[in-house]
């Protein structure tokens, strides 16, 4: 016996009720609940709504979650950007996209690299040490991406 969903998605019962099986895909589920969220896949369908903003949700416990983002207390800081969150998860969640990226901390401030030499040129920036010369006229920047800028002003012109 097939069931309809308001947003029209369809699924039925299976081996004789034990399972449930999806009318759009092969998804199938032993809980009609996982199904009706299932569903909502399919249809859009998002009944659960943040009262704080416009941000509306499939599933309740995401919900939930998102409303820790409207919360004052965000414990979980990021040891690499200082950024902090309400969660461990989303500590988690944000801590991979640093995955592999940023193993080098700056001592004086917040900012960290990715190589060992992105580091060294930014503590010149601290000292005010200018160790990049320019080739041309031997003005000093203390970071190289100066310099390079510095480089298109002596640009031949045509």
């Amino acid at each position: 016996m097939a069931a309809r969903r308001p947003g029209g998605g369809s699924f039925h019962a299976v081996n004789g009720g034990e399972a449930y099986r999806c009318g759009s895909c092969s998804y199938v589920t032993r809980r009609r609940g996982n199904m009706v969220t299932h569903q909502r896949t399919h249809t859009g369908e998002r009944p659960f709504s943040c009262p704080h903003c416009p941000s509306e949700f499939a599933v309740k416990c995401t919900l939930k979650r998102h409303l820790l983002t409207h919360s004052a207390q965000r414990a979980f800081a990021c040891s690499l950007c200082l950024d902090s969150f309400p969660s461990r998860e989303e500590l988690a969640r944000h801590a991979q996209g640093h995955a592999g990226q940023r193993h080098f901390q700056c001592q004086f401030c917040p900012r960290s690299f990715g190589r060992r030499d992105g580091l060294l040129a930014h503590h010149c920036s601290h000292a005010g040490r200018r160790v990049h010369r320019c080739g041309r006229c031997s003005r000093l920047f203390s970071r190289n991406d100066d310099l390079v800028a510095h480089l298109a002003t002596h640009a031949e012109r045509p």
